[in-house]
């Protein structure tokens, strides 16, 4: 979630139609994708990487979350 990509301009990186998740979206789509479940949300690293062979080069920077859910019954 969280996902940037910027290029060495300063310009945002997207490809193609990808969507873009912040965290309120993230956790709005995982909640309504699983109703019946008790989710725990944690949060985890933040990955950080320099991608200068690809084309175009950019920077990219996202953020994981840890998801554990439980069925209700």
């Amino acid at each position: 979630m969280n996902i940037k990509r910027t290029s060495p301009t300063g310009e945002s990186v997207v490809f193609g139609t990808e969507p873009l998740y912040d965290k309120d979206r993230s956790l709005t789509v995982i909640n309504t994708a699983f109703p019946n479940f008790e989710i725990k949300f944690i949060e985890g690293e933040k990955i950080y990487s320099n991608e200068s062979e690809a084309n175009p080069p950019y920077e990219f920077y996202c953020e994981t979350l840890l998801i554990e859910g439980k069925k209700n019954r």
